[in-house]
Order: structure tokens, then sequence, then C-alpha cells
């Protein structure tokens, strides 16, 4: 299936953001996937789904899941205001 093709595929179901580097909870920016472009083409073709990130890192503080989701959240959200 082509790239472009999944994001017809999706529809509106669940789509997860995987880092492509060896299996490592790395920071969204870090990782080999060029965010802003994919996002681009989920907005040429109209995706109106939910978009949740996969394997973020932990931070260090009390509530390290919670911090790292918060994180790649915020950065999703700063590109998507990008385009």
């Amino acid at each position: 299936m082509k790239r472009r093709n999944f994001v017809k595929a999706a529809g509106g179901y669940v789509l997860l953001f995987p880092l492509i580097k060896p299996f490592a909870n790395i920071s969204i920016n870090e990782g080999d996937i060029d965010l802003i472009r994919i996002l681009k083409i989920f907005k040429e073709k109209k995706f109106d789904g939910v978009f949740i990130p996969d394997h973020t890192p932990q931070m260090s503080c009390d509530a390290p899941w919670y911090a790292g989701m918060a994180y790649t959240l915020g950065y999703m959200k700063a590109d998507l205001n990008l385009i």
C-alpha cells in the first residue's frame, strides 16, 4: 500500500506515530520520520481521526509517563499549527 493511500485506509480511526529507530523511547523530534510532511499529507487527505503517539519517553519528574506524553502531544499540536 502506498503511503498516501494509507491515509485513506485509516479513515477516522486511531493512528499511531512510531519512532523508527531501533526500538527506543525517544523524543518525537529525534525519530526517523518527517512529522511535518506526514501531517501535511493527512491534512491534504482531510483526515479527521485521532493521532496517538507511540512509545513516548519518560521524563525525570513525579509523573514521567504523563510528562513525556504531554511533551509529545504539544510538539505534534505545534506542528499541526504550522500547517
